[in-house]
């Protein structure tokens, strides 16, 4: 077996108002030569294209509507716009001259992303706006009590969830497979994960992205450690 090489997996939230600047303070304190980042190149081809325009009917919508930016209306804005993971890493690496890659798979952002005019319609923001709850602060909590506090009880829910979900364990084995080639590819250097805190759950049925993975040593940092 090939001595791999080490690999961190960095854990983020995708709705985390300051994602861009936790992202960017991880990075710069464990100065990676190579980043995997957890986003498709279509990911950034949409929100550069077709997100532009959503966001275009989304502002008028709010607009017409008079409806103030909540943390629910928010997350929607974040959504249509290029995610913060990878502007982060995309200005880590011009500053330091690392490298990355975008490691996702497209199709499954295609699936995704195909139903995101459903978000900006005027009825669904009208029932965002009913919404007081700040999911980003629920997501901070449920991983704090995973991460920290090692509530099996929440972790086994969280599991549970995912292996029903047969479309995100498809995609979780191609990105497995990608990871692993990655790991023979660049086995002199440095490489950090960058991508969703959930990644990061320790699966005894070893079938998330971390517990799974060929590298022979690996370490994780969650978004929430860092706070």
């Amino acid at each position: 077996m090939n001595n791999k090489n080490e690999i961190i997996f960095i854990g983020t939230s995708h709705i985390d108002p300051d994602g861009y600047v936790n992202v960017m303070d991880v990075l710069n304190s464990l100065s990676p030569e190579l980043i995997l980042l957890e986003v498709s190149p279509l990911s950034i081809l949409l929100r550069r294209t077709y997100g532009q325009i959503l966001k275009l009917i989304l502002h008028r919508n709010i607009k017409i509507l008079k409806l103030g930016i909540i943390p629910e209306l928010r997350n929607v804005i974040s959504y249509l716009e290029l995610p913060h993971e990878y502007r982060a890493v995309k200005d880590y690496c011009r500053k330091t001259g690392s490298e990355f890659i975008l490691a996702d798979i497209s199709l499954f952002t295609l699936f995704r992303f195909i139903h995101a005019h459903r978000l900006v319609t005027k009825r669904n923001l009208l029932a965002l706006s009913g919404i007081r709850e700040d999911r980003f602060i629920q997501e901070k909590s449920a991983a704090d009590c995973i991460f920290n506090k090692k509530d099996d009880i929440l972790l086994n829910m969280k599991l549970h969830q995912f292996r029903k979900d047969n479309l995100a364990m498809r995609r979780e084995s191609l990105l497995l497979k990608k990871l692993n080639k990655y790991a023979d590819r660049y086995s002199d250097k440095k490489i950090v994960y960058v991508g969703g805190w959930e990644h990061l759950l320790d699966d005894p049925e070893v079938m998330t992205l971390y517990t799974s993975c060929n590298f022979s040593k690996k370490r994780q940092v969650s978004f929430l450690q860092q706070r």
